[in-house]
């Protein structure tokens, strides 16, 4: 009986590459366009941080603590997608606007 070789199975040490990520489509704005849109964004921001500094220094009821917290989630989502969407950045920062001109309303 003649010896039968060992059959040798090599694996790969490294994980097979991911395709590389296909381009994404994007909003296309003139500079004078996209400049007024960040103006746009950074003033309903900067309203709704001056509402939450003020809110900090008050004692608030549930219902306004959770209207804080609305605020503040419409507000990071706002930045986390200025950059990748600018329009839907703005929408998030008007949400977070409205609801911190509501809650400035009832300090008064």
């Amino acid at each position: 009986m003649a010896a039968v070789p060992k059959q040798v199975i090599e694996t790969p040490t490294q994980e097979p590459s991911a395709p590389p990520a296909s381009p994404k489509l994007g909003q296309i704005f003139s500079a004078e366009q996209r400049n007024e849109y960040n103006k746009t964004l950074d003033d309903s921001l900067e309203r709704v941080r001056k509402v939450l500094s003020v809110a900090a220094g008050r004692t608030l009821s549930e219902a306004q603590s959770e209207i804080v917290n609305r605020i503040r989630a419409f507000e990071k989502q706002a930045l986390q997608t200025r950059d990748q969407d600018l329009l839907a950045a703005i929408s998030l920062a008007n949400r977070a606007d409205v609801l911190a001109r509501d809650l400035q309303a009832q300090f008064q």
